[in-house]
């Protein structure tokens, strides 16, 4: 990212700027990372293989990295822990009259 703002250079400075800003929220563990925050060694095959028995896949086109909301929901899957808030793929989708009345204990 440049620093250097001239007045030729202003606008691709914000523009830099607007990006890192962006970038800033999208964060991805590679699988070492992943593997040492799982309690193992290194990324190697019996951590390749509890990430296959736990569902856990890859960012598309990105071996090696992964999207640790993804792997957060599936370990939450996996010990039974389902967040309310988060809408399940093979639910029906909840009306917002019927999510507010449940929110707010009416029904």
């Amino acid at each position: 990212m440049t620093m250097n703002a001239t007045p030729a250079s202003s606008g691709g400075y914000r523009r830099d700027l607007n990006v890192q800003a962006l970038m800033d929220g999208i964060t991805l563990l590679s699988a070492q990372e992943l593997a040492i925050s799982q309690g193992f060694s290194s990324a190697n095959d019996s951590f390749r293989m509890y990430l296959k028995n736990a569902g856990i896949t890859p960012v598309p086109h990105r071996r090696g990295y992964f999207d640790p909301k993804h792997v957060r929901a599936r370990l939450n899957s996996i010990q039974g822990l389902h967040d309310d808030r988060v809408a399940s793929t093979d639910t029906q989708p909840t009306s917002l009259v019927k999510m507010r009345r449940a929110r707010l204990g009416q029904e």
